[in-house]
């Protein structure tokens, strides 16, 4: 039957979502589709409509995922019951906010997400909401509410040490936007001797050396990044390297 159709194609979208939805077609998931948008209960047309928002993602069309999760937030005021697939359409639909430079939409988002991943005691994803949400205050310069995220993430940490790993990339915009010279330098050192730099703080790394004066050492980081992540971040590496 049709139902039996969407339920499998549901469960298929579902399964595949726990090693990351890397799929470009809809041939998966088109009975779901089909089916539970019209007739589904609303974690049915929730759970179908975040499948279908991520496939537009990968195929890099936006403006039609950004229409999909649009319209599966409505899904909100409808009496929902899957926290978990909520929250990652929250933070799915905070990256497109994300690269069209829409940092409040994209800061909020990644806090309620944050909440929710909380209330289900899924720390891993509260952990890397909230440091999203951090990152989101200091493009903004906003140092109060980013010392409020930065104290909650430290709590966190404190119960559990590796989650340091989702603050420390952000720590050195941080400290290049609210601290002194003394401080950009400090942590300068600290992560060009990183051996397992990543290419994104290659950015951050070159706009800190901007700050402090050191052109030559801002051009060439900035000149080392790679085209996948200048393509992330274009007018962030546009407007360092102008």
């Amino acid at each position: 039957t049709r139902e039996e159709k969407a339920e499998y194609a549901l469960l298929l979208s579902m399964a595949l979502d726990k090693n990351f939805v890397d799929t470009t077609t809809f041939s998966i998931i088109q009975p779901a589709i089909d089916y539970y948008l019209e007739k589904g209960t609303p974690d049915e047309k929730l759970r179908t409509l975040y499948y279908q928002g991520r496939i537009f993602q990968n195929r890099g069309e936006q403006d039609e995922a950004m229409r999909v999760y649009i319209q599966a937030r409505d899904v909100e005021n409808k009496g929902y019951t899957d926290t978990l697939t909520f929250a990652n359409l929250l933070v799915a639909q905070s990256t497109i906010f994300y690269t069209s430079y829409k940092t409040k939409e994209f800061i909020e988002n990644n806090l309620q997400a944050a909440e929710l991943y909380r209330s289900i005691k899924h720390s891993l994803y509260e952990m890397s909401s909230l440091a999203k949400s951090l990152d989101g205050y200091i493009i903004e310069e906003n140092r109060l509410l980013a010392d409020s995220v930065l104290s909650i993430c430290r709590e966190r940490i404190q119960v559990n040490p590796d989650y340091s790993r989702f603050i420390v990339p952000h720590l050195l915009s941080y400290t290049t936007v609210f601290g002194t010279e003394k401080d950009i330098k400090q942590l300068l050192s600290v992560y060009v001797s990183d051996n397992q730099l990543q290419e994104e703080t290659k950015l951050d790394i070159a706009w800190a050396y901007y700050i402090i004066g050191d052109i030559k050492n801002a051009l060439y980081y900035v000149e080392s990044v790679n085209e996948e992540v200048i393509a992330k971040n274009y007018l962030k590496h546009l407007a360092i390297k102008s």
